[in-house]
């Protein structure tokens, strides 16, 4: 018995070491990809510089949907309060360079949901087909005035636009150092976005407060984009750096796990949030997992989930946690 206790306590503490810390800084001057960071698409469009300590990048609309992203093992929604900051240099822009495509196309920094991101489906230039996004957009001049643009597209791809105030025509110079800061207020549903250099502000807060027609939205991962501007009647090409990215984020939706087993089942017993729904699923082969009851809404405190049955064999637990959609 002592040797089944020990594998079902092993599994949870693993869950429990996959927590996210609720404040994260990363200012590259460690290999990033040892800190979490992963590459999908054309990975030689991101290069760590191990001596500046910062992140190089090329904006490509004319290379497949590339990214360079960091996991924040939870999801985001309206319903949570989030803040990102980072700094953007720019070396050289250029809008409208691909042929057949005369127009502006973003370069961009911000929240995405990982798994539909990858996707061939997935195209930023269309209007319609890139879910769950938040992320700040800066557009190159192409005779309309450059313009930056924090941008919030909900589960449905529908963007949400309150009108010219969401954005900004600014041009940001090639050699100077930015300092962008997006903070998100549930309680306000208010995107706030700060533009910087050398602590003075460079222009207005820029305030996007969603409308009543958005549903919601579910991001979990951060990510550095260059997109594909298949699609689109834009395109760019840009280099720069992003250097000193700062994060906050809620904390996990499982944390502080503990496990129990005896002749009346097993209990998992760990700290909860709103807006979760948590079910306890159970495994001999970490393969196929079966429910061990129903699910239960989190409420901010502790809850414990139970499988009922005798303690009589080897296998494994896991928590699985689902983001509930705002009402």
């Amino acid at each position: 018995m002592k040797q089944r206790i020990l594998q079902w306590t092993v599994f949870i503490a693993s869950l429990w070491l996959l927590r996210a810390e609720q404040w994260l800084q990363h200012d590259f001057t460690n290999d990033p990809v040892r800190q979490g960071w992963k590459y999908h698409g054309d990975s030689s469009l991101f290069s760590w510089e191990s001596v500046a300590g910062r992140m190089a990048v090329t904006w490509d609309s004319s290379h497949s949907n590339s990214y360079f992203y960091l996991p924040l093992m939870t999801v985001l929604g309206r319903t949570d309060s989030f803040e990102l900051g980072f700094d953007l240099e720019l070396e050289n822009v250029l809008a409208g360079v691909g042929p057949g495509k005369p127009f502006a196309f973003e370069l961009a920094v911000g929240f995405l949901n990982i798994n539909q991101a990858i996707h061939p489906a997935f195209r930023r230039g269309t209007g319609t087909d890139s879910p769950n996004l938040i992320e700040f957009d800066y557009f190159p001049d192409t005779g309309f005035g450059a313009t930056v643009w924090p941008t919030i597209v909900d589960t449905n791809g529908a963007f949400n636009y309150g009108g010219n105030q969401d954005y900004l025509l600014l041009e940001l110079v090639p050699g100077v150092v930015y300092r962008v800061l997006m903070r998100y207020s549930a309680e306000s549903e208010v995107l706030s976005t700060t533009l910087t250099r050398d602590g003075i502000a460079v222009a207005p807060v820029l305030e996007l407060r969603l409308s009543g027609r958005f549903t919601d939205f579910r991001a979990d991962a951060l990510a550095i984009s260059s997109y594909s501007d298949l699609g689109a009647e834009g395109s760019i090409l840009a280099n720069g750096w992003i250097d000193n990215v700062s994060l906050r984020i809620p904390d996990p939706p499982v944390r502080q796990l503990e496990l129990s087993c005896g002749e009346n089942g097993c209990h998992v017993r760990f700290a909860s949030l709103p807006h979760w729904r948590y079910t306890l699923e159970r495994s001999q082969d970490l393969r196929l997992w079966e429910a061990t009851g129903p699910s239960q809404a989190g409420a901010g405190a502790f809850l414990e989930l139970v499988d009922p049955l005798p303690f009589d064999r080897a296998g494994f637990y896991r928590v699985r946690s689902e983001k509930e959609s705002k009402p």
